[in-house]
């Protein structure tokens, strides 16, 4: 059976910070990666795709019927306790979807009953979530070219000037930033989209005219 007591006595811990990974962390996430991995034991799951950074790091939740959701840490050092309250989780096509469908967060003691949810709800995506992906047919929400190939280009040339731990660390920021930015964008869309439906609503209401 998943204990999660030993993670738990992590969350008045200080981890140590610099361009090498400290072994306080090292250990730390082995025995988070476990306790995923038990709790995938005990709901016929498994965790594929464990991607193991500086100070945080990202898997894969797999059922047995292939259906996937995503999941990861932010950096431990700079996001105080946020490994234990608020773990970022999605629904995703495959262990390779980084892009997944709409970002949700969760404790770690909720992490199963989340990750259940999400499992079963992975064939009956929003209609609102396919728009915002652009997976409606005739409908492209997709960045022109120029404009990517012109962020790619700035991204190389500051890659360009960095090599080992501080290139692995600008990566990580880099994921980090983006993934803030695509939740902030979402939240607006699905937002923007309800309050729409509600004006609607109201516009059709003729009973204050």
């Amino acid at each position: 059976m998943a204990k999660i007591e030993e993670l738990k006595k992590y969350l008045t811990h200080e981890f140590s910070s610099g361009s090498y990974t400290g072994e306080d962390y090292r250990t730390f996430q082995t025995k988070y990666i476990n306790y995923l991995k038990a709790i995938c034991r005990e709901n016929h799951w498994q965790l594929v795709n464990v991607g193991k950074n500086h100070y945080c790091f990202s898997a894969f939740i797999k059922s047995a019927e292939n259906k996937c959701i995503y999941l990861s840490i932010s950096d431990v050092r700079y996001f105080t306790n946020e490994w234990y309250g608020h773990i970022l989780i999605r629904t995703a096509k495959n262990e390779q979807d980084y892009r997944g469908g709409f970002n949700h967060y969760t404790t770690l003691e909720a992490l199963p009953t989340k990750a259940a949810e999400l499992l079963r709800r992975r064939d009956m995506q929003s209609i609102i979530e396919l728009l915002y992906k652009g997976d409606i047919r005739g409908v492209s929400l997709k960045l022109p070219a120029d404009r990517r190939d012109k962020e790619l280009a700035y991204y190389d040339k500051i890659k360009a000037l960095m090599t080992g731990e501080n290139a692995k660390l600008f990566d990580e920021y880099a994921d980090t930033v983006a993934l803030n930015y695509e939740f902030l964008i979402e939240r607006a869309y699905a937002l923007a989209f309800k309050t729409g439906f509600l004006l609607g609503l109201e516009m059709a209401d003729t009973e204050e005219i």
